[in-house]
């Protein structure tokens, strides 16, 4: 278990490689964006969620101007600040990020892929907290569906990190919400 004297020394490892990597490239480098990240995850963990904020909001800016709008690492970074607004009940935030991270996922990868899986899971739920139930149900059933679809060995490992090890956290479906959307049952009718 990590203390606090672990977290700082990490912070101040994690400023200083930011610093170090400023020096050495543009600030709109994936480099820089990849230190501004792990920042970001590590100020979350502290529940520094004051600076986190800013730092995947640069993150996103980063990958824009670096990979384009549409790239799939713009979508993980846009997933990456959902996941933090969902964490905190600002969800009027986080809706257009992931709406704005499936479309990329699905244009990028196709209607099937993991991510996709990933981020309608994460909007299943979101959806659910705005008390949009039919809604929360067709995503939900959708990113089921895609899951089911995929090999065993992956389904396992689905939804701990991204392919690209890159996504900061899935949100998870609470049992209760399951059952709501099919009953007792694990596989969808």
């Amino acid at each position: 278990m990590w203390t606090e004297t672990h977290y700082d020394k990490a912070e101040s490892l994690y400023e200083q490689a930011l610093d170090i990597r400023l020096k050495h490239f543009p600030p709109e480098s994936p480099s820089v964006a990849s230190v501004v990240k792990h920042l970001a995850i590590l100020y979350k963990k502290q529940g520094k969620l004051d600076k986190a904020e800013p730092l995947y909001q640069q993150a996103v800016e980063i990958r824009e101007k670096s990979f384009g709008v549409n790239h799939p690492s713009v979508a993980t970074a846009l997933v990456n600040l959902a996941v933090m607004y969902s964490q905190q009940n600002k969800h009027g935030e986080a809706l257009p990020l992931y709406e704005r991270a499936l479309k990329i996922y699905e244009e990028s990868f196709g209607p099937n892929h993991p991510r996709v899986a990933e981020t309608l899971r994460n909007l299943a739920l979101l959806r659910y907290d705005l008390g949009d139930y039919e809604i929360a149900a067709r995503l939900y059933k959708r990113a089921e569906e895609i899951k089911d679809c995929l090999p065993a060995n992956y389904r396992e490992g689905q939804g701990r990190s991204s392919s690209s090890g890159d996504t900061v956290s899935t949100i998870k479906i609470p049992p209760a919400v399951h059952a709501q959307f099919y009953g007792n049952s694990t596989h969808i009718r």
